[in-house]
């Protein structure tokens, strides 16, 4: 996991300041929605519904807009 930080988000990682001070698991939230919302069976869902899916794999609203 540690390697996806700092890498950009369309090279599948997260941005280097996600997850800084230690907020491991909230780093790890944010790689699995990367992944989740490149995947091509995600690329035709409404916005609405990429929202809802990942507040309720536990993401905050701050974590989304990210």
């Amino acid at each position: 996991m540690a390697e996806a930080v700092g890498r950009g988000v369309e090279d599948g990682g997260v941005p280097s300041d996600v997850g800084a001070g230690g907020d491991e698991e909230s780093a790890q939230r944010i790689a699995n929605a990367v992944q989740f919302l490149v995947h091509p069976k995600v690329q035709g869902a409404t916005m609405e519904d990429r929202r809802k899916f990942l507040a309720k794999k536990g993401l905050t609203a701050r974590e989304v807009e990210e």
